[in-house]
Order: C-alpha cells, then sequence, then structure tokens
C-alpha cells in the first residue's frame, strides 16, 4: 500500500536531498575555512561473528546468483544451446591436456614457488596445504574462498585487480541443471556402470573427477600464493612510506603477484579475454612468459612503481637464480661426458637452449619462459646481420638446428613465403 502510495519513493528523495544539502554545507565550509584536508578513513572494526555473517552473506549472493543464470540458461533459445556445445566441444582437448599433473605448482607458480622457498618457505607450506583440501573436498574449497572474500583487505585486493579464482554462478548453474562440459559428461558416462550397484558409490566417482579436482587444487594453490605476496606488498608499503598505500602502488604489487602466478594482465584485449581463453589455451599464460621471459623489459620498461618494482626483482632474481644453478649443475655432470643420450644446450640460438637432455626426453626447468630469450636472441643477430649486409658484410648465423646442430643466419634454407616468391 506504501508503494502505491508513493510513501518510498519520497523517503528516498528527501534522504537524497538531505544528503546533498549536506555535502553542500561541508564544501562550503572547506572553502570558507581552507580546509583541504582528505579525512583518513577508519579501517572497520571486525570479529568472528563479523567475519562469519559476512561469509554467509556472500554464499547467499552466489545463490541468487546461481538461481538467475539457471533461468537464463532454461530460457535458451534453440541457437543458444548449440553454440554453447560447440565452444564446450572445442576446450575439451584443452581440458584433457591439463587434467591429471600439478604443473601449475612450477609452470604458473613456478617463479613465486622458487622465491617464497628462500625467503618464506611457510607460505608454500600453506599454498600446498590449500591445495590438498581444495582438492580432497569441494565443500571445504568453497568455505575456503567464501572465508577470503569475508576478510577486511579483501575489497582492497579486489579493487587492485589482484586475481583470486571465483566459481563462476553460471557454471555452477549448469552443473545443476546437467548442462555441464563434455569432459564432466564423458567421466560420468564411464562411471554410469556403477549406478545399479551403488548409488553412494556412483556419487563418489562424480565427485572424484580429475578434471575438477585439479583445477580446484591449483584455484587454491596459486590463490595463496597471490595472497601471500599481495599481502607481503603491502607490508612492505606500509613501512616504507608510513601511509595509506595509493591504488597505483596496489594495482602495481597486484600485477606482480598475477605476472608471477600464470595470470597477468593482457592490456587492451582484457574485454575479450573470456572468448580468448575459449580460443586459445591460457593467454594470460602467455602473456606471463612474455613479460618473465624478458625480466628486464618487465622491470624496468613499465610504468612500476618502487616497491612493485623491488618485489620483482627479489622474486626473479631469486627464480632465475635457482633454476640456473640447476642448469649448471646439470650441464657440468652432463657435458663433461661422452654420451650423446644427455646433455644441456648451452647456445641461445638453439630451441633447446637452457633444457636438460635425457634420452629423447627434454626437460624444461624454465616453465616455459625460457623461449623468449631464444627469440630475443635470433631477433637481435638478425637486425644486425641486416645492418651488416648494407655494410656488405657476410649475415651473422641467428639459428641453431636442434636435430643436425647447424648453424645458419635467419631465413636461409627455409621454404620461400608467398611474399619473396610473388
Amino acid at each position: 500500500m506504501q508503494e502505491e502510495a508513493g510513501v518510498i519513493d519520497r523517503r528516498r528523495l528527501d534522504t537524497a536531498k538531505k544528503v546533498a544539502k549536506a555535502r553542500i554545507q561541508e564544501l562550503e565550509r572547506r572553502i570558507d575555512q581552507g580546509d583541504f584536508s582528505k579525512k583518513e578513513a577508519k579501517p572497520p572494526v571486525v570479529d568472528n561473528e563479523l567475519i562469519h555473517l559476512q561469509a554467509e552473506k556472500m554464499r547467499l549472493k552466489e545463490e541468487d546468483d546461481k538461481e538467475l543464470y539457471k533461468h537464463k540458461l532454461l530460457n535458451r533459445t534453440m541457437p543458444e544451446r548449440v553454440k554453447d556445445s560447440l565452444w564446450e566441444f572445442w576446450g575439451l582437448t584443452r581440458a584433457l591436456r591439463a587434467t591429471g599433473e600439478l604443473s601449475f605448482v612450477l609452470i604458473q607458480g613456478g617463479s613465486l614457488t622458487i622465491s617464497n622457498m628462500w625467503h618464506n618457505p611457510g607460505a608454500v607450506g600453506r599454498a600446498f596445504k590449500a591445495m590438498w583440501q581444495a582438492m580432497r573436498s569441494e565443500k571445504k574449497s568453497e568455505e575456503w574462498l567464501r572465508k577470503v572474500k569475508s576478510q577486511t583487505w579483501y575489497p582492497i585486493a579486489k579493487e587492485a585487480k589482484l586475481a583470486i579464482t571465483e566459481p563462476h554462478a553460471e557454471l555452477s548453474a549448469r552443473e545443476e541443471l546437467f548442462m555441464s562440459d563434455w569432459l564432466k559428461i564423458i567421466w560420468n558416462v564411464l562411471g554410469s556402470p556403477l549406478k545399479p550397484i551403488s548409488k553412494k558409490a556412483y556419487e563418489a566417482w562424480t565427485k572424484a573427477n580429475p578434471a575438477r579436482v585439479i583445477e580446484r587444487g591449483a584455484s587454491a594453490y596459486l590463490d595463496t600464493l597471490r595472497i601471500e605476496r599481495f599481502m607481503d606488498g603491502m607490508a612492505m608499503l606500509e613501512k616504507n612510506t608510513g601511509n595509506s598505500p595509493s591504488k597505483e602502488e596496489l594495482k602495481d604489487i597486484a600485477d606482480v603477484a598475477n605476472t608471477l602466478t600464470g595470470r597477468a594482465s593482457i592490456g587492451k584485449l582484457e574485454p575479450i579475454a573470456s572468448t580468448l581463453t575459449k580460443l586459445f589455451f591460457s593467454p594470460r599464460l602467455w602473456a606471463s612468459a612474455i613479460k618473465t621471459g624478458t625480466p628486464y623489459a618487465f622491470i624496468h620498461f613499465g610504468k612500476m612503481t618502487p616497491t612493485a618494482r623491488k618485489m620483482a626483482m627479489q622474486d626473479l632474481g631469486r627464480y632465475i637464480g635457482t633454476t640456473m644453478g640447476l642448469v649448471a649443475l646439470a650441464a657440468t655432470y652432463f657435458n663433461n661426458d661422452d654420451d650423446d643420450e644427455t646433455g644441456v644446450e648451452t647456445d641461445p640460438r638453439s630451441a633447446d637452449f637452457g633444457k636438460i637432455k635425457i634420452g629423447n626426453k627434454y626437460i624444461d626447468p624454465w616453465g616455459g619462459r625460457i623461449q623468449q630469450l631464444v627469440f630475443s636472441t635470433r631477433m637481435t643477430i638478425g637486425a644486425l646481420s641486416l645492418i651488416g649486409e648494407g655494410l656488405g658484410r657476410e649475415p651473422l648465423p641467428a639459428y641453431k638446428d636442434r636435430k643436425t646442430g647447424d648453424i645458419t643466419p635467419l631465413g636461409q634454407g627455409m621454404t620461400p613465403t608467398m611474399a619473396e616468391t610473388a
């Protein structure tokens, strides 16, 4: 009845007017008194009860979002259903390749894992603990994330764009409506013979889907590393300045934590990040590999604030130093014998530079980052060759064939392109 009479709308309008008048009076006072100081925001007082209440509020918000997406999914048109199925099928091979192993520890999280082993091993231990709990129980994984989201520093971290993995409401809705991805369908079909034997056994089979188990573990492990490093950065900022850190400083330390755990920003392509993720295998990891593969450019050429630059130098220094030491030890051991089955490539013009060869296998302790150095080396020598040719000199050898060991200038001996033959 109040809504029909317009009472609620009038109250909202009156409140808005009062707020506007109060702000006008405050601005007039500041101008008259020359008071241009900024009010320091006091941190909110929290206790365990408030944290639990905030976590419960977030749980209900997630439930509300999930129900909304369920409604949207049930009302999709046939073309939309076909398109969604094709996208999921396209991602099937990617999911299969990323399932059943823990590569995220030393590929996505390699830099921070190794760096923390030197200066903060407890962070690595907590990351492994979070990973194990998340892999054991989906419920534990959700509870851990809600607890993180209820902390007082969480809004600061999210505003700084710290990459904390959050389950999307649409994915949860799809699962409840049995519109999940192809990998889950295949796994459930494989366990279907258990249905007539024991419903409990079948449910246990569906929960043991390795794709979901590894996904939860990877998210918990990498999120813990990012949060730990972001909190380190905040402590460094407060110690160095004694004041509240600026938004730019917070964004920079978040960017360092993201980049060193395979979640680098892709710049102007961010608006289409979800589409790129469907088309390519982890574009953010590509961006991270490119940035950390050229550490000097990552640290010095970007507009990075001092504390973030210090963090990046520390982490990359520990990571590169440790990995280089490992490779040097392997080279000392393998390269001093006459066995061609083992060795370490020391020529930066080769695609196998810095890798350890054992038989037909190549171990890359750099986690895919060394390719940027190889590319930069080849391009630099190639550019010098172009300058040399203009002065009448022979082109410099810039490319080493991994099979034959021959070293030739770039482009020599390769099939001509359409532009060259035209």
